[in-house]
């Protein structure tokens, strides 16, 4: 029976009554927040937890957290790693790693910093209770690498898996019907094959040798060791912590208190032998004092840094849809809207004090449609006389490269996955899953392909010819926004186009970005074109409390409850959800910019 009213009262009164709770925590704690001291003593040793998955673009607080605060990124890290490198009151560095994911592009943002660190002769300590190869590959930049003594370490390589689907489809009745342009545009593969095509098996193995030598060439220069033992370690990798240690690619053990309380003595010559020793009753001290957290840093130079001038970095981080945002704070959504970075660019345009841009890419790509609205965005800014700088992350490929290539200088890191100029689109055909599943479908059509966007049924002769041909043309305007954007004919841009794949480094060498670099290059390059030598930088989107979004939707009229379930999908999961997302994008877009499906770049112990 329905509720009574009486009782959706009680409900009601209950929830209204949790929700000002919540508010009353919130503000308390902003009271309390508001007193935090972010003083950095002498001597101080600078202290960067790396732990789980790491987002490129600064995440919105959480319920107990006040916006404005610390934009905790890896490339906010990397920056405050560079300014310590100069700070005297810094002494040393110790970085933890802890289960880190954060991709190849960002991991390579990080080591630069700490390179840069290592580079002042001020000692610099990594500790893990265990590494994989994107670990070790940041690790092997510091001049100390310990492991817990019952750790282990899988050093071996990179490899590339993508799933195929073919004769799934097949089983359950479903054809995928998609038209593309490129030989190399594999994005479609997944749905089509059960294996890659030979283009896009060319293609991969050369971005598994280009990331597989510049792994090598980073740990011969963190290391010391030369290709060939690099190599030796790695065709033949231990995982004990005495295995590596004997290939030298770990100095020694460590338990994290020892380490902790001796970190001192870092740089001498028996200190990583002294690790091993039982501390002694006078260590066993409050040592906090000597430690700077690097959020305490960044917290720092903010309030340091107050120039009029800024530098305004938006993120563009996630799956290019069509559309309004979800801005719930309840909801997981990865996705990047034209709408939002439409609102954010013409945010940046009303603020005076901006005199420069520089767009964070990190996106696979996406709708078509919707990454032709967000280039028309960035090129309004660029008409208002405000110079663009791309930096991008782990990807900027397909669409997170159509948004990119008018931008007046591009930055990418040398394992960024970038490139991918290619189109494609098309749709499902689950007419045969339904008469499997005993479901009845009917529909009532006029005009001989007033139907081809059906479920039920495949394209005609003829709506597959527009549709081939739209894609055809859609091409053509990527590659011509390409050649605008980057100086290039559009026989060259077409030449390293076909939706082909490049690393950072490779796309260099064909003309598509201009330097090899992380955020702080993007940046020192946009202070140069605005002509700013001091400077400020505004971050968008804008962060805002978990109270504010809540009472939006709440203004809004519902609240979305939208709780993430896909930690632990089977193989089979995990490609519905693939479907769903892009026979949502498809209803919007019938031209998709995307790599393909699916696609991982692992090291060997992913597995």
């Amino acid at each position: 029976k329905g509720l009574n009213t009486g009782t959706k009262v009680l409900i009601g009164v209950t929830a209204v009554g949790a929700l000002l709770f919540v508010l009353s925590l919130v503000t308390i704690w902003s009271f309390v927040s508001d007193t935090e001291d972010y003083t950095v003593t002498e001597h101080s040793v600078l202290y960067v937890p790396l732990v789980g998955a790491l987002s490129d673009a600064p995440v919105q607080p959480g319920i107990f957290d006040e916006p404005d605060g610390v934009n905790a990124t890896p490339s906010a890290y990397a920056g405050g790693i560079r300014r310590a490198a100069e700070d005297e009151r810094i002494d040393s560095l110790f970085l933890e790693i802890n289960g880190l994911s954060a991709g190849w592009a960002i991991t390579e943002e990080l080591r630069s910093a700490v390179l840069t660190f290592r580079a002042t002769g001020k000692p610099c300590v990594v500790w893990s209770e265990f590494y994989d190869t994107t670990d070790y590959y940041l690790a092997s930049a510091c001049d100390t690498v310990l492991i817990a003594p019952a750790g282990f370490a899988m050093i071996n390589g990179v490899s590339i898996s993508l799933n195929y689907y073919a004769d799934l489809f097949k089983k359950l009745g479903v054809e995928a019907e998609f038209a593309h342009v490129g030989d190399f545009k594999s994005a479609i593969e997944p749905y089509t094959r059960m294996a890659p095509s030979a283009p896009a098996a060319e293609a991969y193995e050369l971005l598994v040798e280009n990331l597989y030598q510049h792994l090598v060439e980073g740990i011969v220069q963190g290391r010391g060791m030369t290709p060939e033992a690099v190599t030796a370690a790695l065709n033949v990798p231990s995982m004990s912590p005495e295995g590596n240690i004997a290939l030298g690619l770990i100095d020694g053990v460590a338990f994290k208190d020892t380490l902790y309380a001796r970190i001192r003595d870092a740089g001498e010559d028996d200190f990583v032998l002294s690790l091993v020793e039982l501390l002694t009753e006078d260590e066993f001290t409050n040592e906090e004092e000597i430690y700077t957290n690097i959020e305490t840093y960044l917290a720092e130079e903010a309030d340091l840094n107050q120039s009029r001038d800024r530098i305004a970095i938006i993120y563009a981080e996630g799956q290019i849809v069509s559309g309004a945002p979800n801005n719930s704070p309840f909801s997981q959504d990865t996705n990047l809207t034209d709408v939002e970075l439409e609102d954010w660019v013409f945010e940046v345009m009303s603020d005076e004090t901006v005199q420069a841009v520089v767009l964070r890419v990190n996106s696979p790509g996406g709708s078509g449609l919707a990454s032709d609205m967000m280039l028309r965005s960035l090129e309004t800014l660029q008409e208002s006389g405000v110079p663009l700088v791309v930096s991008m992350g782990n990807y900027a490929a397909s669409g997170g490269y159509y948004i990119s290539a008018k931008a007046d200088w591009i930055v990418a890191q040398p394992s960024t996955l970038t490139g991918s100029i290619g189109v494609f689109g098309g749709k499902f055909n689950v007419r045969g899953a339904f008469d499997k599943l005993g479901v009845g479908y009917h529909e009532f059509f006029k005009g001989d392909t007033a139907a081809d966007f059906s479920l039920s049924r495949g394209f005609s002769e003829a709506g597959m010819v527009a549709f081939q041909t739209h894609m055809d043309s859609f091409y053509q305007t990527f590659i011509g926004h390409v050649a605008e954007g980057r100086g290039m004919s559009l026989e060259a841009v077409n030449a390293v186009g076909q939706g082909r794949v490049w690393t950072g480094s490779q796309a260099l060498d064909h003309g598509l970005v201009d330097a090899l670099g992380g955020l702080d290059v993007a940046l020192a390059k946009a202070a140069s074109l605005a002509d700013l030598d001091d400077y400020s930088v505004e971050y968008y989107p804008r962060q805002r409390s978990f109270v504010d979004l809540l009472l939006e939707e709440l203004d809004g009229g519902s609240v979305d409850l939208e709780f993430s379930a896909t930690k632990g999908l089977s193989e089979v999961d995990a490609l519905l959800k693939e479907l769903l997302w892009l026979d949502s994008a498809l209803e919007n877009s019938p031209v998709m910019l995307m790599l393909p499906g699916g696609l991982k770049i692992v090291d060997g112990a992913s597995l």
